[in-house]
């Protein structure tokens, strides 16, 4: 995947075993698997950050659902979720 670039880094991982989010409910997994969260979409627009997080919980792509755990903003160094510690 090339480098993301933007103000907000949303954290995330694909679910496993799952081809799309129908009837799929993020927070069931997240404990298990947010260790393992990694880079998985950028903006600049800090509510689509929140709303991905949020609200949506994640987004399809490639007909997998990625689950979002948190987003960090580059700027200020502010956590909104859970983003996981560097090394």
């Amino acid at each position: 995947m090339p480098e993301l670039q933007g103000r907000y880094i949303v954290y995330g991982f694909e679910a496993v075993d799952r081809e799309s989010n129908a009837a799929f409910e993020p927070r069931d997994v997240v404990e298990q698997h947010r260790r393992d969260a990694r880079p998985v979409y950028a903006t600049d627009d800090r509510w689509e950050a929140k709303r991905i997080v949020g609200t949506e919980g994640g987004f399809i792509r490639n007909d997998r659902f990625i689950v979002c755990v948190g987003a960090l903003d580059t700027e200020t160094q502010g956590i909104y979720g859970f983003v996981p510690a560097e090394g």
